[in-house]
């Protein structure tokens, strides 16, 4: 009886670490898809990194909107600093709880981009 007690707990806590390491690496898997976008595209609007960032967060099925989104120039860094809290099913159908992300994305740019 307390061998199953045991290993329904281990269980337990193992499903709980699966869950939110998932969550996680979704999380910076985001971050660096993001900060992809900011590398390779140095010259777009404001307009169109936030479009390329929303059309990112509905590929990783994350709960982001444009108001969502702070995009900023300090000196030669461009950054994007991001909020979104998503449900984490740690134990599905026992445990849920809200979890905040927030992420940050910059890069350094080179030349002046125009305004």
């Amino acid at each position: 009886m307390t061998t199953t007690i045991k290993l329904g707990l281990a269980f337990a806590v193992i499903t709980a670490a699966f869950q939110g390491a998932r969550l996680m690496v979704t999380n910076y898997q985001f971050e660096d898809a993001v900060e992809q976008v900011l590398l390779f595209a140095p010259n777009a609007s404001d307009a169109d990194v936030t479009e390329r960032i929303l059309a990112l967060a509905g590929d990783y099925d994350l709960p982001l909107a444009a108001e969502d989104l702070a995009i900023s120039e300090h000196g030669s860094d461009r950054v994007v600093e991001m909020t979104y809290t998503m449900d984490a099913a740690f134990i599905p159908g026992l445990i849920t709880q809200p979890v905040t992300f927030n992420p940050t994305a910059s890069v350094r740019l080179l030349t002046k981009r125009p305004r």
